[in-house]
């Protein structure tokens, strides 16, 4: 079951870009991204202890960045989540009037997640969501993780997921849940992969040991 983080960024396809087009619509994207600027941020990326560890609201505020070509794309539309892998899957480059024209580009395209930027190996790893159907059907779903309300095996209410780390490869440390106080916002509690039991409209994850 796959799975997208929301986030509140979109980047147009360009007018007229259809499925039956594929090839003159990731022609007409490429143009339509080719005046963007070389990548120049610089952010501090969260280390804990000798493992690296890097937040998904970190990676939706980095520009994407083709390699090959020199460009920033912008920032990432959504990032797509796999809940049973427990790995990042997708980068949707820029938001489609539907998710068959949505592009997207797989995880597996990245060169690293350990710098300043999401860069992709080059433009080449870009198409159309309706190519794959796998990206297509989590584009469908538009169930995100953040915010997910987060429940034990036996009921009790743990508070929603705030984020989510991953290491250095893209797969999940940990869902950071939180539950908000009265006034203030209380400690992450920081739930594994192996004590995930099920993701739908809520989290189901083992009970925290007392």
């Amino acid at each position: 079951m796959i799975h997208a983080l929301l986030v509140d960024r979109h980047c147009p396809v360009p007018p007229g870009a259809r499925p039956s087009r594929d090839v003159a619509a990731l022609n007409g994207i490429r143009f339509f991204l080719s005046g963007a600027r070389p990548d120049s941020r610089s952010e501090a990326v969260p280390r804990y202890g000798d493992a690296m560890a890097i937040t998904l609201n970190d990676l939706a505020d980095r520009d994407v960045v083709a390699m090959a070509e020199g460009l920033q794309l912008g920032r990432p539309a959504q990032l797509l989540l796999d809940v049973d892998e427990h790995r990042l899957a997708y980068v949707v480059v820029a938001a489609g009037a539907t998710p068959d024209t949505t592009v997207v580009a797989p995880a597996s395209a990245l060169s690293s997640l350990e710098g300043d930027s999401l860069g992709l190996h080059g433009l080449a790893a870009l198409e159309l969501a309706f190519r794959d159907q796998a990206a297509l059907l989590l584009l469908r779903r538009g169930l995100g993780l953040v915010g997910m309300p987060v429940v034990t095996d036996a009921g009790e209410e743990l508070g929603t997921v705030s984020d989510i780390e991953l290491d250095a490869q893209g797969s999940v440390i940990n869902y950071l849940v939180r539950r908000s106080g009265v006034g203030r916002v209380l400690r992450a509690h920081r739930v594994p992969p192996n004590e995930v039991r099920s993701v739908g409209q809520v989290m189901t994850v083992a009970r925290p040991a007392d």
